[in-house]
């Protein structure tokens, strides 16, 4: 049987472990032998004692160095108490889920032959370029790349960035980009909807309907995706579900989330942005034509 370890990264604006977090959490204890649980926040005690019963240890440091700092914290934590398992899982609290138990996605990607893998991967990086990478909010690494000089080195050297693009540059891209040319193998749980670049935000609705993510973006719903796609009537999506969608809407009440516009219906923004992940041009092309319709007619957007 595989034994696996999770490095948790945590960061809360409010200083909060949500119940949305607490949820994933005890999923992912069902597929873990332990969970070191890293947060870039300085959290009460009475927040970390929700966590006492799930996972082995908090640390809670307000490091300033985004998720991959919260990771190299854990990793480093892993090496220093001298833990072993075959595999690695690095997850972060930017997703809502799981939709369907993660041992669905493990049965399935057991069967692949791999050195490290995600639930879902990206063609191109920051700037558009092709580069493909494995999206860090779910990251599998297996003992034969996480026992290497190179991926401790990675790790050791993981530093604070100015932007969170930088963050996403140097260590989402970089590590895969590191790891694939050294022959490393990499796949992913989803394979469909690539050609869009990021599919857990262009294609969000068709992995939910299709049932091909046990996962689902918080930036969606939080509207920090609107300049690439709507997310009104996102309610609907999870009835094929038994996800408690109340966990997502109480956390969107506590963030203050605004509402969605909805001045224009559902079906004429949702042609516009079929239309628009269907461009066929350069990525700043595509980023500018956007930037131009938001200007001259936001109704379209949420």
């Amino acid at each position: 049987m595989t034994k696996r370890i999770t490095i948790f990264a945590h960061f809360d604006r409010g200083n909060v472990i949500d119940d949305y977090v607490i949820f994933y959490l005890k999923e992912l204890k069902k597929i873990s032998e332990k969970i070191i649980f890293v947060s870039a926040c300085d959290l009460a005690m009475d927040e970390q004692n929700k966590l006492d019963e799930i996972c082995e240890v908090v640390i809670a440091q307000n490091h300033k160095e985004y998720d991959f700092g919260s990771y190299k914290r854990g990793f480093h934590y892993f090496i220093e108490n001298s833990f072993d398992c075959d595999e690695i899982i690095f997850a972060n609290d930017s997703c809502y889920g799981p939709l369907y138990p993660l041992k669905e996605v493990f049965d399935k990607m057991d069967k692949e032959t791999c050195d490290f893998w995600g639930i879902s991967e990206n063609p191109t990086d920051i700037k558009g370029r092709l580069c493909r990478h494995i999206q860090s909010y779910f990251l599998v690494i297996k003992k034969n790349i996480f026992t290497t000089s190179d991926f401790i080195n990675f790790m050791e050297h993981i530093r604070a960035e100015e932007k969170k693009n930088d963050v996403v540059q140097k260590y989402e891209v970089g590590l895969s980009q590191m790891l694939l040319k050294k022959d490393f193998v990499a796949k992913s749980y989803i394979h469909k909807y690539q050609k869009y670049g990021n599919p857990t935000v262009f294609a969000w609705r068709e992995l939910m309907e299709e049932r091909l993510s046990p996962l689902v973006k918080c930036s969606l719903f939080r509207l920090q995706n609107t300049r690439d796609t709507i997310v009104e009537g996102w309610e609907s999506e999870f009835e094929n579900y038994s996800y408690d969608v109340n966990l997502i809407k109480n956390n969107l009440k506590r963030l203050k989330i605004r509402k969605i516009h909805t001045l224009l219906p559902v079906s004429a923004k949702k042609a516009y942005f079929q239309f628009y992940r269907n461009l066929k041009v350069p990525h700043f092309v595509r980023k500018y034509t956007n930037i131009f319709m938001k200007h001259f007619c936001p109704i379209i957007f949420d």
